[in-house]
């Protein structure tokens, strides 16, 4: 990312930022965060879980020893993550975005578009994220 804002330093040029990312990749989110803080334009509220004993099996080249999660239910540190956003002045969006399989039901031709079990995955994410961004709407 440094080197493309480097080779690019307008400022229109900028980051939508998905801390679940980050995580997967065993790289901390909050010091990318930090160091990138002029150019996150928006968020993505997701998180990751990573399964270590899966992963001490499969190593990290294998299968199935992470996926995402809704925010609150991984390894994402979200108080500190949207402490940097709230100290940096961010005023962009923050999304959730939704791809927990545990909050979702698998698509069916007899069930709904939206189905109560993907909705109970947004309620439940929207309530972690209000704890920690009173008075704004998420």
């Amino acid at each position: 990312m440094q080197a493309v804002f480097e080779r690019v330093p307008s400022k229109r040029l900028g980051l939508e930022f998905d801390p679940s990312h980050f995580e997967r990749l065993f790289i901390d989110p909050v010091s990318v965060a930090w160091q990138f803080k002029d150019r996150i334009l928006a968020v993505h509220a997701k998180d990751t879980e990573i399964t270590k004993p899966v992963l001490q099996q499969v190593g990290i080249a294998g299968q199935g020893w992470w996926r995402y999660r809704i925010p609150g239910q991984g390894m994402v540190k979200w108080t500190e993550f949207l402490t940097v956003l709230l100290q940096i002045g961010f005023n962009g969006g923050i999304a959730v975005e939704h791809e927990d399989g545990f909050w979702d039901a698998q698509n069916s031709g007899n069930l709904p578009d939206f189905p109560q079990q993907r909705k109970d995955g947004f309620i439940l994410a929207k309530r972690f994220l209000e704890q920690y961004l009173p008075g704004r709407q998420t």
